[in-house]
């Protein structure tokens, strides 16, 4: 049996070192070895809290197998409070895997991590929950890779974590591809795998950390990690398709929606107006669905996104 926490270093020729907290639970038992991570993004604060919390509760004296936990992958934008991205070379991680070995500071940061802590992993789950200016409904992102064994393993790992929304992507969909994300990438990689999304805003609720511990405790005993019944899944809405609503102009923007709302295509999902109070652009959508994710922020950028729709319901 072992409980161990320590930080990971490694040397970046000509650029600031890599680190990031590691913890590692090996129990009485054998069994499955799962990898969690968070804080591929460092300001969801609810998932970091959530992985944290989760290492302390658990005795390995009840684990079966190997659990590995990164809380904090993306450790400089956590420190920096920076969303979406690596402050060090202005690059969104999720998107990135599987590096590079010789890239830049975020490609060779998830280099490491799919190289030495996902690989040889027998399931995987990455929590997201909101950046900074960010609302979410609760889902988890399955990917749909060519082994059906694989993706059947991810869906069930979905159902189980407590959700009400599932969304199914591919690395080659038109409107929301998923290649060089966290879960695509063990998937493909033959490791079942989910993304995760609770929380936001910079806050951090205990509603949101209570669920992801939920989630995370029923899948540790889906899995055979831990002993006992797992929680019994909720009805769920699937969804095969999500897309992103852009703004046209930058400005002052006012939504006119609330997060959760089910929309036609054409409806008016807010307004921007410029620095001067002028009404410059009414944001429509172009998808029938729901409202999974919107900017909180009224600072928005020409083509920044305002929106995230999930869509294409599978009844």
């Amino acid at each position: 049996m072992l409980k161990e926490k320590k930080m990971i270093h490694y040397k970046v020729k000509n650029k600031e070192g890599i680190q990031f907290p590691f913890y590692l639970i090996e129990g009485k038992e054998e069994g499955p070895t799962i990898c969690i991570t968070a804080g591929i993004h460092g300001c969801e604060y609810a998932t970091i809290i959530a992985s944290i919390r989760l290492y302390k509760n658990l005795d390995p004296k009840e684990v079966n197998g190997k659990i590995k936990i990164i809380p904090i992958v993306n450790l400089p934008a956590f420190k920096n409070k920076i969303m979406f991205t690596c402050p060090i070379d202005n690059k969104n991680l999720n998107g990135l895997l599987p590096g590079s070995k010789n890239g830049s500071y975020s490609e060779q940061l998830v280099f490491k991590l799919c190289d030495e802590f996902i690989k040889g992993s027998d399931y995987y789950l990455d929590l997201h929950g909101g950046d900074l200016v960010e609302k979410v409904i609760p889902f988890v992102y399955v990917h749909q890779s060519g082994n059906e064994v694989i993706n059947q393993k991810s869906k069930e790992l979905a159902e189980n974590y407590g959700t009400k929304n599932i969304l199914f992507t591919t690395l080659d969909d038109d409107v929301y591809p998923d290649r060089g994300f966290t879960y695509s990438y063990a998937a493909e990689n033959g490791i079942p795998a989910i993304q995760t999304e609770q929380g936001g805003v910079g806050q951090v609720e205990e509603k949101d950390v209570l669920d992801h511990m939920n989630g995370l405790l029923n899948v540790l005993k889906l899995i055979g990690c831990l002993e006992g019944t797992f929680t019994q899944k909720n009805k769920i809405n699937y969804f095969n398709q999500y897309g992103y609503i852009c703004s046209k102009h930058e400005g002052i923007f006012y939504p006119q929606c609330e997060i959760g709302d089910q929309i036609n295509e054409g409806d008016e999902l807010g307004i921007i107006e410029d620095y001067l109070g002028n009404n410059i652009e009414i944001v429509k959508s172009p998808y029938k669905g729901k409202v999974a994710m919107f900017n909180t922020s009224p600072a928005i950028k020409r083509e920044g996104v305002l929106f995230g729709i999930v869509f294409d319901q599978i009844q």
